[in-house]
C-alpha cells in the first residue's frame, strides 16, 4: 500500500458507460403483475371471500399505471399447508420460471403458503431467477426483495404454520367429542341406497333406505356371493345403465369393491377408517390399528344382512390367494370327528377368510387323541425312559416336509408312499399337527404335489401363502424361518397318511435382513433440494408427465454388508434331554390309537359343525332375474 498522501496519489474516477436515457427506457416498461388467491374450504362464506379476492386484485392491478395484468391465479377450497392439488399455484410458478411474470401480489403469507419450508423455498427460487420475481404480501407489508424479508417471512410462515396446527388439533378434538356422544359422520350424498331426513340440527337427521337404489346394492352382493368377479359385476351394471352413487352410468371395479367393503350397508358404522399423517404432507393413511376407532352395530337400517356382509369380506381377502367362489361357492370350515384324523380340519389353500381363533374353536369341538388315550388304563410305555428324537439319529431316506412363509414341499422319499399326483392337507391347531393324505383330483381342496421332470416324478412346491401364514401365526414363527419337519407315516394296506409335528422342527433361519442404506442430509441442504424438486415438478406438470422426482445424490463409500446366510437352529429345550418321555410320546402317538382302540378310518370326510356353517346359498337364476329388474338411470336435460 502506498504511503504517499492522498493528494499526491494517482487516482482517477470512471464515469458510468450506460446513459440515463437507456436506463429510463428500461424502467418505463410496465411490470407484469400476477395475483394469487386461495381459500381453504368450499363453504358459501369462503366462496364469497374467494370471488371478492379475484375482483379486488383485478381492479388493483389495473389502477397502477406501471403494472400490467399477467393473470389471476386462484386455487379454491385447498389447504395452504402443502403444494399438493394447488394447480394454479404451480402454474404461476411455472410462468415465473419462463419469464412471463415480474412480480406477484397476494393478501398475506398465510394465503401464499402455511408451510414455512415451502414458503422459503419458493421465495428463494423466485429471487434466484434473472431477473428476480418479487412477491408482495399486502397485509404483512413485506416484499421479498427487502433485505430483511427472509427473516420476516420465516417468522410469519412459522406463525401461520403454528396456527394451522392449532386449528387441526381443535378440529380433531371436536370430532373425538362428537364420537364420544354417539354422533358420527355418516354422509349420504354419494352413498348409494341411503339418504337422510330433513332436520334443523344435523345430528337429528336420520338415515333411511332409498329402495330403488338399494336394489342395486343387493344385486351387487348377490352377484359377488354367487361367484362373479368385481370386474364382471361392473360390466353388467354398466351394460344395464344403472347409476352409481355419484350419478354416473359407467361402473368400475373400485366402485363395486367400495360398496362391498362398506359396513354401512349392513347397518353398522365405523369411525376413523383413515387419518391424515400431518398438516404438511396431508397424506391419508389407512387406519390399521395406529388410531383408535368406534364400531357401532345396528346403527341404522341395513340393506344386506350381517352374514352376507361378513362372507363378502372373507371372499375379498381370499381372492388375493386365488380362491374362486364361482367354482367352490361360499366356503365354511369342516371338521373330521372320527378315526385317526379326529380333530383335523381339511384345508383349502386358497381360503384366507377364517381367523386362527375360528380354527382353534372348531378343532376343539372334536375329541382329541390325548383325550381318547387318557381314558385307556394301560398304554405301552417305559417309565423313566425317553424316546430319542429322530433328528438326532439321521434323516437320510426319511420323508419330510419343508415349510416356508409361502409354500409347502414334500421331499423325494415321500414318492414311495403317495402314488396319487394330488394330496389333501389337514390341520389340527389344538395338537399342532399337519396331516397329508392322498386325494383325487376332484376332491375339494386337493393340490398337486409332484410333477414329471426329466422323465421321472419329482416333488414340487405347493404355493399356499394363505395356509402357511396361518401356521406361522399358530406357532409364532418369524418370517425369517424356514422349517423342516420329519413325517410320521401310518400305513394300512393301500391307505396311508403322514403326520407332521409342528413342535418338532429343524429351523433354517436368516440371522437378519440386509438393511437399506439411507444418506443423511444436513438441514442447510434441504432448502436447495426442495427448490430443485419444485422446478422439476413444474416441468413435469407442464409437459403432462407423471412420475416420482428422485434427486440424484452423491454416493458415499459405505461398507458393504454381506448378504445373510441361513443357519440351522434347534429349540433350546433340546439341550437338556434326548427327546420326550415315553409316556408323553405314547399318549400323543396315533399308532396307539389305531392299535389299542382300533380306530383307523383315514378317509373320513369333514362335516359341517353347527355355529361354523357360514355358507350362503345362491340361486344363479335369481341373480339374473334381480339384474333384469334394475332400472336404467334417466338422463336429465342438464346432463345433455
Amino acid at each position: 500500500m502506498s504511503k504517499l498522501p492522498l493528494s499526491e496519489r494517482k487516482i482517477r474516477t470512471v464515469e458510468p458507460t450506460i446513459t440515463a436515457a437507456a436506463d429510463d427506457k428500461s424502467k418505463k416498461r410496465k411490470l407484469r403483475t400476477a395475483a394469487y388467491c386461495r381459500v381453504s374450504t368450499d363453504s358459501k362464506e369462503q366462496e364469497t371471500s374467494f370471488d371478492s379476492q379475484v375482483i379486488y386484485y383485478t381492479d388493483l392491478i389495473q389502477k397502477h399505471e406501471d403494472w400490467t395484468l399477467a393473470g389471476i391465479y386462484a386455487d379454491p377450497a385447498v389447504s395452504g399447508t402443502s403444494r399438493r392439488n394447488r394447480l394454479e399455484f404451480d402454474k404461476m410458478l411455472y410462468d415465473c420460471l419462463h419469464g412471463k411474470i415480474d412480480q406477484i401480489i397476494t393478501k398475506s403469507m398465510s394465503r401464499f403458503a402455511r408451510n414455512q419450508l415451502d414458503t422459503l423455498a419458493v421465495i428463494r427460487l423466485l429471487n434466484g431467477l434473472t431477473p428476480p420475481v418479487k412477491v408482495i404480501f399486502e397485509d404483512d407489508h413485506v416484499s421479498s426483495d427487502d433485505f430483511s424479508a427472509e427473516i420476516i417471512v420465516s417468522i410469519s410462515s412459522m406463525l401461520a404454520e403454528q396456527e394451522s396446527t392449532k386449528k387441526s388439533t381443535s378440529v380433531k378434538w371436536g370430532f373425538e367429542r362428537r364420537i364420544e356422544q354417539g354422533h358420527y359422520l355418516t354422509p349420504t350424498k354419494f352413498l348409494l341406497g341411503y339418504d337422510k331426513t330433513e332436520a334443523i340440527r344435523k345430528d337429528d337427521r336420520e338415515i333411511f333406505i332409498v329402495e330403488e337404489e338399494a336394489k342395486t346394492v343387493r344385486v351387487i352382493y348377490l352377484m359377488f356371493l354367487a361367484g362373479y368377479r368385481v370386474s364382471e359385476i361392473a360390466y353388467e351394471l354398466t351394460k344395464a345403465g344403472v347409476a352409481t352413487g355419484k350419478g354416473n352410468t359407467v361402473w368400475s371395479s373400485n366402485s363395486v369393491l367400495g360398496i362391498l367393503r362398506n359396513e354401512r350397508y349392513c347397518g353398522d358404522v365405523r369411525t376413523n377408517k383413515s387419518y391424515t399423517e400431518n398438516i404438511r404432507t396431508h397424506r391419508t393413511i389407512k387406519n390399521r390399528g395406529e388410531r383408535k376407532y368406534v364400531y357401532e352395530t345396528d346403527h341404522h337400517p341395513a340393506i344386506v344382512s350381517h352374514e352376507e356382509f361378513e362372507m363378502a369380506q372373507k371372499l375379498i381377502v381370499s381372492h388375493k390367494y386365488g380362491y374362486d367362489p364361482f367354482v367352490n361357492g361360499t366356503y365354511s370350515l369342516k371338521l373330521i370327528t372320527r378315526g385317526l384324523l379326529s380333530g383335523f380340519i381339511p384345508i383349502n389353500i386358497h381360503w384366507a377368510g377364517s381367523p386362527l381363533d375360528e380354527y382353534l374353536k372348531l378343532s376343539g369341538k372334536a375329541e382329541q387323541t390325548s383325550d381318547i388315550l387318557a381314558k385307556v388304563k394301560k398304554v405301552g410305555c417305559f417309565p423313566g425312559y425317553q424316546v430319542v428324537r429322530r433328528q438326532d439319529m439321521g434323516c437320510v431316506g426319511r420323508s419330510s416336509m419343508k415349510v416356508t412363509p409361502t409354500s409347502l414341499a414334500l421331499n423325494t422319499s415321500s414318492l414311495h408312499y403317495f402314488d396319487s399326483d394330488y394330496v389333501e392337507i389337514l390341520l389340527n391347531p389344538v395338537e399342532k399337527l399337519i396331516a397329508i393324505r392322498p386325494a383325487d383330483e376332484h376332491t375339494p381342496g386337493a393340490v398337486r404335489w409332484k410333477k414329471i421332470k426329466d422323465g421321472k416324478y419329482a416333488p414340487c412346491a405347493i404355493g399356499c401363502s394363505a395356509f402357511t401364514s396361518l401356521v406361522y401365526e399358530l406357532m409364532q414363527w418369524p418370517k425369517l424361518w424356514n422349517t423342516t419337519i420329519l413325517a410320521m407315516v401310518y400305513k394300512k394296506r393301500k391307505d396311508v397318511v403322514m403326520f407332521f409335528d409342528l413342535t418338532q422342527t429343524e429351523i433354517s433361519a436368516l440371522p437378519y435382513m440386509k438393511p437399506k442404506q439411507k444418506k443423511e442430509r444436513s438441514s442447510n441442504d434441504v432448502y436447495y433440494d426442495i427448490e430443485a424438486m419444485i422446478a422439476q415438478q413444474l416441468e413435469l406438470l407442464h409437459n403432462k408427465q407423471t412420475g416420482e422426482i428422485v434427486l440424484q445424490e452423491q454416493e458415499e463409500d459405505v461398507e458393504e454388508i454381506p448378504p445373510p446366510k441361513r443357519k440351522k437352529l434347534h429349540p433350546s429345550s433340546w439341550r437338556n434331554n434326548f427327546g420326550q418321555e415315553s409316556s408323553a410320546v405314547a399318549v400323543g402317538c396315533r399308532r396307539y390309537q389305531y392299535e389299542v382302540l382300533h380306530r383307523w378310518d383315514v378317509k373320513a370326510e369333514g362335516v359341517t359343525v353347527e355355529g361354523f356353517d357360514k355358507t350362503v346359498d345362491i340361486d344363479h337364476n335369481e341373480v339374473q332375474a334381480r339384474l333384469a329388474e334394475l332400472k336404467p338411470a334417466t338422463v336429465t336435460d342438464d346432463e345433455n
